[in-house]
């Protein structure tokens, strides 16, 4: 009637559905559904609806204020009227219908809905719920200092769990909150500038196309007049990152060279180590292997005084990579070796996924090629454990090459066909069409 759908059934009002509303009569038509229920059980179906499509009713109840013979009569009420569903377990359930959450959170006066949305992050936090889920009702209830810190706390969880899309989303998100929040270094645990430099690392997992963003903010950044010199070398070696990868090889050393030139030596700390790592990769990636070498391993002793993981890691792979592009194989593996130990013990399993990518490319120029494409199956085996898509297609792109190599058609075959293409054409895909391509030539 309002033109919100065509003949067709197609959305077509400029207004996001979510954002509609209930029509009034199916708004009045659920309200006399809830009307005969008793105060009870609306009470802690409003908490419910705040809660999300699912809930703990022990939770809802609860916050209600309602002690257990209570809350088993909401739930028989609002089971028997269809309101609500089982869930998998004893104090879980779901809504029955979209509608009836949506109208009875709808309802709900601003203040009230504020207050309940903090309620349930109290509730969320004590039972040890995932931070992300603890964050949305706390942004809900318009507290962005406890907000902040479980960003940070979200931003941990989706490291770990090697969802980068979620870690920087909840690290962008933090950034937001800052200016909102008093002391938000003491509630963050870190730095304005260590935070950007944080984000921006993660965001160079995101290809050449996402570099013009981190770029901008770590240049934002580096205006500001209150930074130290190690906090400025840090920026211009995550700045240096961008710039690799995007292809601008003599701007990415020579911002490593500055960060280098920059970094307080007086003693060892972590901001040294990462920045005579960084400048050690570029050498490598240069084809530099004795500097490269030499520099790697002085930043692992810096790194490993300071307690600098991530830098002792990264030196680490550029010294394995270092003395396999001298031919020093058996010197090359047990360095990869050390790194996939560090990594796993670490918890820094980028690095280890890394060590795979790169000890292949290593084996292979050094004519192992048998025994590059086991270590890639052992590779792949490892990111189907962690679940790490893309990482999984790169190492299917490099034993498809090595398959080919070998003269071993089918297993190339198999390994370009086993990863789902992804929406968008990337560099790695075409990568992937090209081989196909190639594999289909070889075979007539």
């Amino acid at each position: 009637d309002e033109g919100a759908i065509d003949g067709d059934g197609r959305w077509v009002s400029a207004t996001p559905i979510a954002d509609y509303g209930i029509p009034e009569g199916v708004r009045e038509v659920v309200g006399r559904r809830l009307d005969h229920l008793g105060a009870d059980v609306i009470s802690a179906l409003e908490v419910a609806a705040a809660i999300g499509p699912s809930f703990s009713i022990d939770v809802a109840g609860d916050i209600a204020g309602l002690d257990e013979r209570a809350i088993d009569r909401v739930v028989g009420s609002a089971m028997n009227a269809k309101l609500i569903d089982e869930g998998d377990s004893a104090d879980e359930f779901a809504f029955a219908h979209a509608l009836v959450r949506q109208t009875l959170y709808e309802d709900l006066p601003p203040r009230r809905r504020i207050r309940i949305h903090g309620a349930v992050g109290e509730a969320l936090g004590r039972r040890g719920a995932p931070a992300a889920t603890v964050l949305s009702h706390w942004l809900k209830a318009e507290r962005p200092g406890i907000a902040l810190a479980y960003a940070m706390a979200a931003a941990d969880e989706a490291e770990k769990a090697f969802a980068a899309s979620d870690m920087t989303a909840n690290l962008e998100l933090a950034l937001e909150l800052w200016d909102d929040v008093d002391d938000p270094v003491s509630v963050a645990g870190t730095p304005h500038a260590d935070l950007v430099i944080r984000l921006t690392w993660a965001q160079s997992d995101f290809g050449p196309a996402e570099h013009e963003k981190p770029i901008a903010r770590i240049s934002t950044e580096l205006e500001r007049a209150d930074l130290g010199d190690r906090t400025r070398a840090l920026l211009l070696v995550t700045l240096s990152r961008h710039f690799k990868q995007q292809g601008q090889t003599a701007r990415a050393r020579a911002t490593a060279d500055e960060a280098l030139r920059l970094v307080p030596k007086e003693e060892p700390n972590e901001a040294y180590a990462e920045a005579l790592a960084a400048v050690a990769r570029l050498r490598m990636l240069n084809a530099e292997s004795s500097v490269a070498i030499s520099m790697a391993e002085e930043a692992i002793e810096i790194a490993v005084a300071s307690s600098s993981e991530r830098a002792e890691l990264q030196a680490l792979n550029t010294l394995a990579t270092a003395t396999g592009q001298l031919g020093r194989v058996e010197e090359s593996k047990h360095h990869f070796e050390v790194l996939a130990a560090r990594a796993d013990s670490s918890g820094f399993l980028r690095s280890q996924l890394v060590g795979f990518v790169n000890q292949g490319s290593i084996l292979s120029f050094n004519g192992y090629a048998a025994e590059a494409l086991q270590l890639m199956e052992q590779g792949i085996a490892r990111t189907r454990e962690l679940g790490v898509d893309r990482w999984e297609a790169m190492l299917h792109g490099n034993a498809a090459g090595l398959s080919f190599e070998l003269g071993r058609w089918d297993e190339t075959h198999d390994h370009l066909i086993a990863v789902a293409p992804p929406a968008a054409m990337d560099a790695s895909q075409m990568n992937f069409s090209l081989a196909a391509l190639t594999l289909a030539g070889e075979r007539g």
